[in-house]
């Protein structure tokens, strides 16, 4: 199935939209943890036809939104204009395949987008973003704000998790990257989710197991130390943390819950010894393990009522975030 959707928020520009580049093998983190050996993110062939679509010419003064679905696999197209100039991304939503989602459309994902236009309105997200031991700013060459918010009433419905990348080229990349991707409900507090961040300009990848806002943020580096790795020891800590909170929410089963907690410590201490492959080894191990207790052990499923509560896309989301401080601290990330 291909399916393109345009939405004019006022007469745009779009020149068709751009496509998702071949993942990094960093990218396999989630193909290791589910034994497969592949890499998850697919390449979408404009040219040769796969995902063949029309450009559409407008004014170049509107905003314009572009989605575009294929088969488990939707891009969208980002245009916002604004005093300073034009702010355009890429969002890629990514589900497991076919088989795991259903009533994927290009309407019922309701994607939509705007800038954060005064210094009011950056001081107001950058409020929700984390803060304490490590935080983090919005930038200003890229302060926009995308929202993956699917009406109720579409029935898209997915099992296991969902990956996410949001390209932009008016971030530049630097290897290690200080850039995050981050996510929250509607309004709500913000949670750093970077499963990767390679060069494209910015390329910012996540997991997780449902949606609403998404943004990309820089890790501010903490002058007291003036050294990137204590931020990323500091963030890998709050990783652990958030990773352990989640296991222990209470929704999954008592056998699960004992059985990644065990793992988790296990990761814990090798992190703690400064052993950071054999901590991301070991989380490794928790992410599949996680993936073999899918369903009836760990809910697994999401659905557009919003009933449902997907932990195991919460966990592999927050184990891939981790797994990326744990490269990052090796200097490979």
């Amino acid at each position: 199935m291909n399916q393109t959707v345009q939405q004019r928020l006022t007469p745009g520009l779009t020149s068709g939209l751009p496509f998702l580049q071949p993942a990094s093998t960093s990218i396999g983190w989630r193909a290791a943890a589910r034994c497969l050996g592949t890499v998850r993110w697919p390449v979408c062939w404009l040219l040769g036809g796969l995902c063949a679509i029309a450009n559409v010419g407008v004014q170049a003064q509107g905003a314009s939104i572009v989605v575009v679905v294929e088969d488990d696999l939707a891009n969208a197209s980002i245009s916002l204009p604004s005093a300073v100039g034009t702010f355009t991304a890429e969002l890629g939503i990514q589900f497991d395949d076919d088989d795991h989602v259903t009533n994927l459309d290009a309407t019922c994902l309701g994607i939509d987008a705007h800038l954060l236009e005064t210094p009011a309105a950056i001081a107001a997200l950058n409020a929700r973003l984390p803060s304490g031991a490590v935080s983090y700013l919005i930038d200003p060459l890229f302060p926009m704000v995308i929202v993956v918010e699917p009406p109720a009433g579409c029935g898209l419905e997915f099992t296991e998790d969902v990956d996410y990348e949001i390209h932009t080229d008016h971030l530049p990349f630097v290897a290690p990257s200080l850039y995050r991707l981050m996510k929250a409900p509607i309004g709500g507090p913000f949670q750093e989710i970077t499963a990767d961040v390679i060069a494209g300009s910015i390329r910012a990848r996540g997991r997780g197991g449902n949606f609403s806002e998404f943004v990309i943020a820089k890790l501010v580096v903490n002058r007291a130390t003036d050294t990137l790795q204590a931020d990323l020891l500091a963030e890998a800590s709050a990783g652990f943390a958030a990773l352990a909170a989640r296991i222990d929410q209470g929704d999954l089963s008592l056998v699960a819950q004992r059985t990644l907690r065990t793992r988790l410590r296990i990761a814990k201490a090798a992190f703690d010894n400064q052993d950071f492959v054999g901590a991301n080894t070991r989380l490794l191990a928790l992410a599949t393990e996680a993936a073999s207790l899918s369903g009836q052990a760990i809910p697994n499923r999401w659905r557009s009522l919003r009933d449902l509560v997907n932990a195991e896309g919460e966990i592999q989301g927050l184990a891939a975030a981790l797994g990326h401080k744990l490269r990052c601290l090796q200097g490979t990330c």
